[in-house]
């Protein structure tokens, strides 16, 4: 999904109106079913490397999407009883990622 949302938009986007958005979706869906958010990213981070997998056959990305979603979640969890903080620092990190991997890139 991001992937595809990505190739429409700029790469300073890229790292910060796609985490927004993914975390907001992520914790918000967590939240309303009143689900811990761990499994909610795990999934996400999931479906979201295996697609990018396939379509560059690089098959580490799954690995790192699994762990980047996974730790995202996991401190979505630690802040749970705040759900406001717990999205923004989740959106902070996982901004930060983008913009470590798009610098490391050259693509900003």
């Amino acid at each position: 999904m991001a992937l595809s949302i990505n190739n429409r938009l700029s790469q300073k986007a890229d790292s910060l109106f796609i985490p927004l958005i993914e975390e907001t979706l992520k914790n918000g869906l967590a939240y309303i079913f009143n689900v811990s958010p761990i499994p909610v990213h795990i999934i996400f981070g999931f479906a979201e490397g295996l697609q990018e997998s396939v379509s560059s056959k690089n098959y580490w990305l799954l690995g790192n999407a699994l762990l980047g979603h996974g730790i995202y979640g996991a401190v979505a969890f630690i802040l749970w009883q705040r759900p406001l903080l717990a999205n923004f620092v989740s959106f902070l990190l996982h901004a930060l990622y983008n913009t470590y991997i798009l610098k490391k890139t050259k693509k900003i």
